[in-house]
């Protein structure tokens, strides 16, 4: 029987305790996703992130946040012997799916450049001067240098 009744109380006490760790995990979360979005646009090293993307982040950044001040209020107004609103739980599954949702954009790998390929000429076969009774040309390895003086 104290158990029927202690069980709801020690729940409450572990959210209230709980709770200031958890808001603080998930706004520092918000916080690091908003800022990446902001320096990323005018950042070289995320050119390959596109406008799109930016904005997921971002309306899921305001979305979740709307979501903690809302949920902050409605467990404010309750008293502290009421049932909690805003769990732990619920604000770690808050992060889980920010992180989900934002983190791969975040992280999204700049994509190797597309080698260029030359275009491949059918070979031609190599004349060799015996073969054909050519034979190849003298060249003077001086020639086409100028002369420098030397002291």
């Amino acid at each position: 029987a104290l158990k029927k009744l202690g069980g709801p109380l020690e729940k409450r006490k572990v959210e209230a305790e709980g709770r200031a760790a958890a808001v603080s995990t998930l706004q520092t979360t918000l916080d690091t996703y908003q800022k990446w979005v902001n320096e990323s646009q005018n950042d070289d090293k995320y050119k390959h992130i596109t406008d799109e993307e930016r904005q997921t982040v971002h309306k899921t950044c305001d979305d979740t946040s709307a979501w903690m001040y809302e949920m902050m209020d409605k467990q404010g107004d309750l008293p502290v012997h009421a049932d909690p609103i805003l769990t732990v739980s619920s604000l770690n599954d808050k992060v889980r799916e920010l992180n989900e949702k934002c983190g791969p954009v975040m992280r999204k790998p700049v994509p190797k450049p597309n080698p260029v390929v030359p275009e491949k000429k059918p070979e031609e076969p190599k004349k060799e001067p015996e073969a054909t009774g050519e034979e190849p040309m003298d060249v003077d390895p001086e020639e086409g240098k100028e002369k420098m003086e030397v002291d």
